[in-house]
């Protein structure tokens, strides 16, 4: 918000400079078949794997996910783990992704269609100690009939929900700026 909004930066700088984010990388992999497993996550514990946190079987959560019979699989890897290889060649992630997949599925050896990778280097607000402080500051400084409202993940708590509320809040003041005479 701060790069693309300069002329917000002194509502905006406290914050930006204050919050930090975590690194996050998926890979995703298509699938000539599907596991024989019904559950859509799989968790993965540190003692089991340092990088790869979770991994989702797509094609699980829902059908439309992967054409039928065929499967779609999405590993999520740890913040440290994304940290380590975030400017690694996708060729490594892929490689070590795809161990941890085959670890779980031994029998998809050889079924495996494709591999992307996704990196993000601001994933989700890390919350460390005074952040919320930090956040209620720059909600409370937001001036309420401003033609320009901010509705993001650094504003809350992050997930779906957050952005929902924040979103329709956003635009409930400027619904409420516009019909003001």
């Amino acid at each position: 918000a701060a790069r693309i909004c300069p002329e917000q930066a002194s509502l905006l700088q406290p914050l930006d400079s204050g919050l930090k984010y975590t690194q996050a990388i998926t890979v995703a992999f298509g699938l000539r078949k599907r596991p024989d497993c019904r559950s859509f996550l799989v968790q993965m514990p540190r003692v089991e794997d340092r990088e790869v946190a979770l991994v989702f079987l797509d094609h699980n959560k829902s059908p439309d996910r992967a054409p039928a019979g065929q499967g779609l699989i999405d590993c999520h890897w740890s913040h440290e783990g994304a940290s380590e290889m975030m400017d690694r060649p996708d060729s490594e992630i892929l490689s070590r992704s795809e161990a941890t997949v085959l670890r779980l599925f031994p029998e998809l050896r050889g079924q495996l269609l494709f591999g992307h990778v996704t990196r993000w280097r601001h994933a989700l607000p890390l919350t460390a100690v005074g952040a919320y402080r930090k956040i209620g500051q720059f909600n409370a400084s937001m001036p309420l009939d401003s033609p320009i409202q901010f509705a993001a993940d650094y504003m809350s708590a992050a997930g779906q929900n957050t952005a929902v509320e924040l979103g329709t809040r956003a635009a409930e003041r400027l619904l409420k700026r516009r019909a003001t005479p």
